[in-house]
């Protein structure tokens, strides 16, 4: 009877020892392009005060020859959490020059966007399409962050792996986010930090990879 309780607890022990949110403090990931390598940082700045998270976010890319600009897209976002639901999204994003606004509230269970002249709902369960707490696996939607366009979410827990984070291997927990024909991988270390994550592009996949966190 021991033996078996101590098999059991062996077991259980590895699960529970991985956090479901991640320290608080800044994050910082460089962004790689499958064609034209690295091309800009992206942020996470996570600020938890009592039952409450405010994360935010910022996003620069550039692509160019030289001296000559082809593609500019900046991005700053701000979200806050109350008890694991996403209550207030606010972001603003300049893609080559053109302003994009998205805002969003909780409005009893549903999440109201807006962006420019349209209105989405979405459900309680809505995540941005920041991925930066293990959460994201109870995601009901995804909220974009260019369009505000709302996609119905599936997440898989795709297993354990094992990833290089400067220089170093680690272990980490691989998810896949299917938004409708869009495809996200993201994998997270023990301490709940997001490691690294795919966004589609064409003709492969751009990468982000934490080269800095608390």
């Amino acid at each position: 009877m021991m033996k078996c309780l101590a098999l059991a607890l062996s077991l259980i022990a590895p699960a529970a020892a991985w956090a479901d949110t991640p320290p608080a403090g800044t994050y910082t990931y460089v962004v790689e392009h499958p064609d034209h390598g690295e091309i800009g940082t992206y942020t996470n700045v996570i600020q938890p005060a009592g039952d409450r998270i405010t994360v935010e976010s910022q996003f620069k890319v550039r692509v160019g020859i030289g001296p000559l600009t082809l593609y500019r897209e900046e991005a700053d976002r701000r979200e806050e959490w109350e008890d694991g639901r996403l209550v207030s999204y606010d972001s603003k994003s300049v893609k080559n020059g053109e302003d994009r606004l998205v805002e969003g509230r909780a409005e009893g269970d549903r999440f109201i966007v807006r962006s420019g002249d349209r209105t989405r709902e979405a459900p309680a369960g809505v995540w941005p399409m920041n991925p930066w707490s293990p959460e994201l696996i109870d995601a009901q939607a995804v909220l974009t962050w260019r369009s505000g366009k709302v996609h119905p979410a599936q997440v898989a827990d795709v297993g354990m792996d094992t990833i290089t984070l400067n220089g170093k291997p680690i272990e980490a927990r691989h998810y896949r986010l299917k938004a409708d024909d869009e495809t996200y991988d993201i994998w997270f270390d023990a301490e709940g930090r997001l490691a690294r994550f795919t966004a589609p592009e064409k003709g492969g996949a751009v990468m982000f990879t934490l080269v800095e966190s608390p």
